[in-house]
């Protein structure tokens, strides 16, 4: 409801992404354990939460919810899938960890208070948020492309409150990658003076993180790039 009643940046057709528009920016070279970062297209920030999902004390980056329903669940319909682009937490053996990994995609009830939930639901005791964010798209539904490049969409951040409605905080890190569209600053700051193909770094809520000059996709301009992507 808060993405498609959101009028920003010129645009009032903004929608809440199916479940394989956002896979589309899923980068599973990354992870909090591997980059120190989210598993996401360096083209995008993440909000880092210093106090975990929901504040359950486990830092984290929050879950995205997508407009797919599960069809299955009791009742029918009352599930929809999102991606936790950090840690996929479930609470085993009385400890919370990582247990499906960074980019996993589950699924959460889409209304109710987390807080009359068990803490973990299924055999490896995924954590159940609800409360989760949105990450807005418009110009468009999914469609397939070339090249390995996500579909071209501006995308607004949106945080949830405690009654599970979401603010907007803005651009998320300079919006998806599309024509004209241009990589965070601090991904280019971090290029400036050097050339392509020179090592890199920037600082994130959880240290320093390395990577590569290069020039991304649908873009003029020499950026960071991760560690290990593919030449531009």
């Amino acid at each position: 409801a808060w993405c498609e009643s959101l009028d920003y940046a010129g645009s009032s057709d903004w929608r809440l992404p199916n479940a394989k528009e956002l896979h589309s920016i899923v980068d599973y070279t990354r992870s909090p354990d591997t980059t120190n970062s989210a598993a996401i297209n360096p083209l995008f920030q993440t909000t880092y939460l210093e106090n975990g999902i929901n504040n359950n004390g486990d830092a984290n980056y929050p879950h995205y919810w997508s407009s797919t329903t599960h069809l299955d669940g009791i009742p029918a319909g009352a599930r929809a899938v999102y991606f936790a682009f950090g840690e996929a937490q479930g609470l085993m053996n009385g400890q919370m960890m990582d247990v499906h990994g960074a980019g996993a995609q589950r699924s959460d009830q889409k209304s109710g208070d987390p807080a009359s939930l068990p803490v973990g639901a299924g055999p490896q005791g995924d954590v159940q948020s609800i409360y989760n964010y949105a990450r807005c798209v418009s110009s468009g539904s999914a469609s397939a492309s070339s090249g390995g490049q996500a579909p071209s969409a501006n995308q607004p951040q949106g945080n949830p409150t405690q009654n599970g409605q979401t603010q907007p905080t803005g651009p998320a890190g300079s919006g998806q990658a599309g024509q004209g569209q241009q990589p965070p600053q601090e991904a280019i700051a971090a290029c400036a003076g050097l050339s392509q193909g020179a090592s890199c770094s920037i600082n994130t809520p959880n240290g320093t993180v390395s990577g590569t000059c290069g020039t991304p996709p649908n873009s003029s301009q020499l950026a960071r790039m991760p560690a290990g992507a593919p030449p531009p």
